[in-house]
């Protein structure tokens, strides 16, 4: 079966683009609906007629990912977080795997490390003060909140 949002587009393959994107240990190249041979291809219908409610205008969004990079280059922890996605993203990368144990090994070591890190386990307690994304997801919210506010105190008589 094939869904179609409001605007026309389908929800295959692209899902909901964020605004603000964040970073993730998720290799989408190995994992997500276009990974299958057998899943739908993007198209789009007309769309409906329709009044969006809430919007958040591009500069707004534009204020909100200046302020994100302000966030999460100042904090040392998402920096860690980002330093170790990198390394991730390296090993995954890479066409051939090491012969020699010691390399093999250590290169597994790092990965094991890594996830230790970052991943929780579904049913463990989390502390959420470690979290990173939340922590960012957090600060945006916040800010989109102060924004709004700040820009509706403005308009009122």
């Amino acid at each position: 079966a094939k869904f179609y949002r409001v605007s026309g587009g389908s929800t295959q393959h692209k899902g909901v683009v964020p605004d603000i994107a964040m970073p993730s240990m998720i290799d989408t190249t190995t994992i997500g609906e276009d990974t299958y041979a057998s899943s739908l291809p993007w198209t789009t219908v007309s769309p409906s007629f329709f009044k969006p409610t809430g919007e958040v205008s591009p500069a707004l969004i534009a204020e909100l990912q200046k302020k994100s990079a302000v966030h999460s280059a100042g904090n040392p922890l998402y920096q860690s977080y980002l330093r170790d996605l990198g390394l991730l993203d390296q090993i995954r990368r890479k066409k051939t795997v090491s012969l020699q144990e010691s390399s093999f090994k250590s290169e597994s070591e790092s990965i094991k490390q890594i996830e230790k890190q970052w991943v929780r386990e579904p049913d463990q307690k989390k502390d959420s003060s470690k979290d990173v994304i939340l922590n960012e997801a957090t600060s945006i919210v916040s800010d989109l909140a102060i924004v709004s506010s700040a820009q509706h105190q403005s308009i009122r008589p």
